[in-house]
């Protein structure tokens, strides 16, 4: 194992627990690669899965030595891949070999018998999830005899960004509370019918805070995506009327920025400043309105592949072109790296491509300066005046409909490519 070098990586500490757990899933592969080999079972293993996982092994190993190795991909984002990757590989409470002891009490009157139980798992030290613990205490009190069961976990068990900490569910003839911190059952039980009401918290990956989701263009025709009183914005009305897009651009223009005036809109957040930021040059960026555009890459719907991180912010536009022939249209709004203008992409086929979301207010006369607007996940969004238009002020997070309803996560190439119906990711680095 290659030994640090260099004495200001802080962040290097958590590289070797990143290390054995993909040390950890390579050697499961490998497992299920040998027994397919002998015992021809044919069962479905991804090399891309394996070939990840080496690159992310090369970048780590390199990076404790050097930690400007690679400096593109921070430590956070490789670490949010390798949670996803190897998941499978987490042994819960740090495995059976790690757990205390379980000492038991009993003590009998002669009427109420009292039963106290109490086991303890130690906790097991991780880069990749909170070390925080998760108590669950239930409570039964319907005869003399009465019974608390209290168990400490480490909420370790982690696959796809999402935690699942074991939490203890109990039904009884009266209501039963069972709480965690990273997720919350609840059973009731009075005579009739038992209801169970589980909550669980996501983690999001680092990505998504700094560049928001991905969705998909399809999404721009489902009633219920934008925010009530918001749209996503057009490019032209069906009349041929310059759309909200275009309504901006023009707006920008008349303020003396004909040459530069996407730079007007960018963030000026540059590298080497850590993302969120775009990579050099960033032409023109002033970002006098504080639209702030941000470059999250975009998604083809082709093949399903992750482009140009840092280099382009690419918005969903929806509505018509006036340009071929009025049609209803859908593409996005082109921010680049290299340059102070935009590019117009549209077609009047779904191609599937994915790209960052913003909306524009429908009765920008409602607004007020310091207005905001939370989504169904609890995000806030700052929202600014542009001309007569006002817009939200960073890219969407939300994975919901305004409904509630989930809005469908398709990190796979092959389902993202064959959507029918909205749908969202988030970037994934190759």
């Amino acid at each position: 194992m290659l030994l640090p070098r260099l004495t200001n990586c802080p962040e290097c500490a958590s590289i070797p627990s990143l290390l054995a757990n993909i040390d950890c899933k390579l050697n499961q592969l490998a497992s299920a690669l040998y027994n397919n080999t002998i015992f021809a079972l044919n069962q479905p293993i991804s090399a891309v899965t394996m070939l990840d996982l080496l690159n992310y092994k090369r970048i780590l190993a390199y990076r404790i030595c050097n930690p400007n190795y690679a400096g593109l991909y921070t430590l956070n984002m490789i670490a949010s891949r390798v949670i996803i990757l190897t998941g499978n590989c987490k042994t819960k409470c740090g495995g059976a070999s790690k757990q205390a002891p379980a000492t038991t009490t009993t003590s009998t009157s002669a009427v109420p018998t009292t039963t106290t139980t109490s086991t303890t798992c130690i906790p097991r030290t991780t880069t990749t999830t909170s070390s925080s613990t998760s108590t669950s205490t239930t409570t039964t009190t319907h005869s003399p005899t009465t019974t608390t069961t209290t168990t400490t976990v480490v909420p370790n068990c982690v696959l796809d960004g999402t935690i699942e900490c074991n939490n203890t569910t109990t039904t009884s003839s009266t209501s039963t509370t069972t709480t965690s911190s990273s997720s919350t059952t609840t059973t009731t039980t009075s005579g009739g019918p038992t209801t169970t009401t589980t909550t669980t918290t996501s983690i999001v990956p680092p990505i998504v805070e700094q560049y928001g989701y991905l969705y998909n263009d399809r999404i721009v025709d489902e009633p219920n995506f934008a925010p009530v009183g918001w749209r996503v914005p057009t490019l032209y009305t069906s009349d041929g009327s310059p759309g909200d897009w275009i309504q901006l651009k023009n707006y920008v223009i008349s303020q003396g920025y004909s040459s530069n005036f996407a730079g007007v809109l960018k963030s000026t957040r540059t590298q080497p400043t850590a993302s969120p930021s775009w990579m050099l040059p960033n032409t023109g960026a002033l970002d006098i309105y504080g639209f702030s555009c941000l470059p999250g890459g975009f998604r083809a719907g082709s093949n399903g592949s992750f482009n140009s991180l840092t280099e382009d912010g690419s918005l969903l536009l929806a509505g018509y072109s006036a340009t071929l022939g009025n049609p209803r249209v859908y593409g996005n709004i082109n921010f680049v790296s290299y340059s102070g203008t935009w590019n117009v992409s549209n077609s009047t086929s779904i191609e599937n491509d994915g790209y960052s979301a913003r909306f524009v207010k429908e009765d920008p006369g409602t607004w007020s300066p310091g207005d905001t607007i939370t989504d169904n996940d609890g995000n806030v969004y700052n929202t600014v005046q542009i001309g007569t238009q006002v817009w939200t002020a960073s890219n969407w997070k939300s994975t919901k409909y305004i409904t509630g309803s989930t809005i469908p996560m398709l990190q796979d190439n092959t389902a993202w490519a064959s959507a029918s119906s909205g749908a969202m990711c988030y970037y994934t680095i190759p």
